[in-house]
């Protein structure tokens, strides 16, 4: 009888083995697919991005291209080919068996440059201000806020100037560093350097987020060569570069010079004649206080933005590029390039 019992013992305990083995292979089979199925998504993620990256990079070579084929040396509008960029890459699917990218060409000679308020030349840097710029831009933050005076515009402005400048001089009515006139809130000394981010506005006084909000779509830290193009800065921008207040019946004029200068019936006028603006809007020709210096009609400065879509993933490449087009093909430098 107990072998009878010690041997059914034995088969109780084979049992209880065998389902424990049979547990460990299951969990360690489990858990070789659970590795396999990560290694495989991980590859098609990887997969992914760099098909991804490549295709936004052909974005940026179309953008590129356009740039490059542009052949009337003299202007430059929205009517061109790279103004066209977004529309036509659209189509772009056509060019891959999967994905597509969206591209977009901003002209950065459409904006008001801050860092440009301060230029340097020769072997010792001398720094120089901008006066047409400090004009147009002290406008910009007239219009945005009618309480704003004169003399506060001048503060902000010449304040900015000593922000940028690489000396630890004053400029002109800019308080320099006394926080309770006008100028920095609790920061000794000026910074000396271009600023990196428009909120840093918000670090002088008398501008304020509502302000911030209202300009910085006019504004750009790039350096575009201190210049406007007329035919691609928005109204705001061509109020201030013309020195027209936005709430004057002249602003029509304004309005309607942005409305022709998109129409195909125009096109030939403008292409043959850059200075075609002047007899569009003659009355404000040249515009006061010198701000004429900073007019341009050609862009030098670009930024390129380009999305990789492959559903239902997307990635994006954006830069700046430079434009020299006293060569023919046009010579293109990529000043900055990052991924985002």
């Amino acid at each position: 009888m107990k072998r009878h019992n010690q041997h059914i013992n034995n088969k109780g305990i084979a049992l209880i083995l065998t389902l424990i083995i049979i547990g460990i292979i299951v969990v360690l089979s489990l858990q070789f697919n659970t590795s396999m199925m990560s290694e495989l998504y991980s590859s098609t993620n990887l997969d992914n991005e760099i098909s991804l990256g490549s295709i936004a990079e052909s974005g940026v070579e179309f953008a590129l291209a356009l740039l490059s084929a542009d052949d009337i040396k003299n202007i430059d509008h929205l009517m061109e080919d790279w103004a066209l960029a977004s529309e036509y890459s659209k189509d772009s699917d056509a060019l891959f068996e999967e994905g597509s990218f969206d591209v977009e060409i901003i002209d950065l000679c459409s904006m008001i440059p801050v860092n440009n308020l301060v230029t340097y030349s020769g072997v010792s840097m001398t720094s120089k201000v901008n006066q047409g710029l400090m004009i147009v831009l002290k406008r910009l933050l007239k219009y945005s806020d009618p309480d704003i005076e004169d003399f506060e515009a001048d503060k902000i402005v010449h304040t900015l100037i000593d922000w940028i400048d690489t000396d630890q001089d004053t400029y002109g009515t800019s308080d320099g560093i006394t926080p309770e006139n006008w100028t920095y809130q609790d920061m000794v000394p000026f910074p000396n350097e271009s600023m990196k981010s428009l909120t840093e506005l918000l670090n002088i006084n008398g501008i304020d987020e509502k302000i911030l909000f209202d300009i910085s779509p006019q504004l750009t830290l790039e350096d575009n060569g201190g210049k406007i193009n007329v035919y691609t800065a928005n109204e705001h921008v061509l109020y201030a570069l013309f020195g027209i207040q936005p709430d004057e019946p002249e602003v029509k004029v304004i309005k309607d010079f942005i409305e022709d200068r998109t129409d195909e019936l125009y096109l030939e006028d403008i292409n043959n004649d850059p200075n075609w603006y002047r007899d569009w809007i003659p009355s404000y020709y040249p515009p006061p206080g010198g701000s004429v210096a900073v007019i341009t009609t050609k862009s030098s400065y670009f930024h390129i933005s380009s999305i990789g879509k492959k559903a239902p993933a997307q990635r994006g490449v954006q830069g700046v590029v430079k434009r020299d087009s006293t060569s023919s093909p046009a010579k293109l430098t990529m000043e900055s390039w990052e991924v985002i």
